[in-house]
């Protein structure tokens, strides 16, 4: 009788410091995500386009004209030029 008891009283206090614990846990994981820097929002500004040489010249042009590049060419050659990277403000740190 007197084992069960022990047992009981060992079972609610872990109840209740585990209990505390989820609870500072919870209220620290809250914070950290209700921070209005935490979600600045995210970009990948990325794309791979292999250009390989038996690739017709009329793909990759089309292809760059799709990216928004200014594309030149005449017979021989072909050129284009980039366009400014213009990244939003709030994307680039401070210091940046």
């Amino acid at each position: 009788m007197r084992t069960r008891r022990i047992v009981i009283i060992i079972a609610v206090v872990s109840s209740c410091i585990f209990s505390v614990y989820i609870a500072v846990l919870y209220s620290q994981l809250r914070e950290a995500f209700t921070r209005q820097a935490q979600f600045i929002p995210t970009r990948i500004y990325s794309d791979v386009t292999k250009i390989t040489s038996p690739q017709p010249r009329t793909l990759v042009e089309a292809r760059l004209k799709a990216l928004g590049y200014a594309v030149k060419s005449n017979r021989d050659e072909l050129s284009f030029t980039l366009h400014p990277i213009n990244f939003p403000v709030y994307l680039l740190p401070e210091n940046h």
